[in-house]
C-alpha cells in the first residue's frame, strides 16, 4: 500500500518522521470499524526509512510504502507471549515455591525479561517492516 505523506523532522541519515492524514491510510484497514483511533487526532506521525539516493528537507511531500502484515500475528506476539509466560511463570512458582507471592514475584521477572526480549526482536527485526519512502514528490505539483 502506497501513501502520500509530509516530512516533518528528518531524524538521521537513514531514517525521517512523517505526518499524514488519518482517514486515507484507515479506509484501507480491516479493524477500522473497531478502531476508536479514528476518534482522535486526525493527524498521525510515523517513522519511515529514506534511501540515500532521495535528498529530503523538512517540508517535503514523498510516497511511502507500507508492507503487508497481519495484525493479528503482531497483537499475539506483543500481547499474547508475555500474557502466556507471565501465567506460566506463575504456575511454575507457586508450584515450586508453595508461596504466592514468591510466584508473582518470579513471574514479574519473567514478564520484565519477555519485554526485553520483545524490545531486541523488534530492534532486529522491526526494520523491515517499517515504512519506506520511495519517491519524493515536486512540492509544487502537489495539491492536497
Amino acid at each position: 500500500m502506497r501513501e502520500v505523506m509530509r516530512v516533518i523532522k528528518l531524524i538521521d541519515k537513514n531514517t525521517v518522521e512523517l505526518r499524514f492524514s488519518r482517514s486515507s491510510l484507515c479506509n484501507h484497514c480491516v479493524s477500522k470499524e473497531s478502531c476508536n483511533l479514528l476518534e482522535s487526532s486526525k493527524e498521525l506521525t510515523l517513522k519511515a526509512v529514506k534511501p540515500e539516493s532521495l535528498d529530503l528537507k523538512v517540508g517535503d511531500i514523498v510516497v511511502v510504502e507500507h508492507r503487508d502484515f497481519s495484525v493479528t500475528k503482531l497483537s499475539s506476539l506483543v500481547y499474547g507471549i508475555p500474557l502466556i509466560i507471565f501465567v506460566a511463570f506463575l504456575t511454575f512458582f507457586i508450584v515450586i515455591f508453595k508461596n504466592e507471592l514468591y510466584g508473582f514475584l518470579g513471574s514479574l521477572l519473567a514478564l520484565i525479561v519477555s519485554f526485553i526480549f520483545l524490545k531486541v526482536y523488534d530492534k532486529r527485526v522491526g526494520e523491515k517492516y517499517r515504512p519506506k519512502i520511495v519517491e519524493k514528490y515536486n512540492s509544487e505539483e502537489y495539491k492536497e
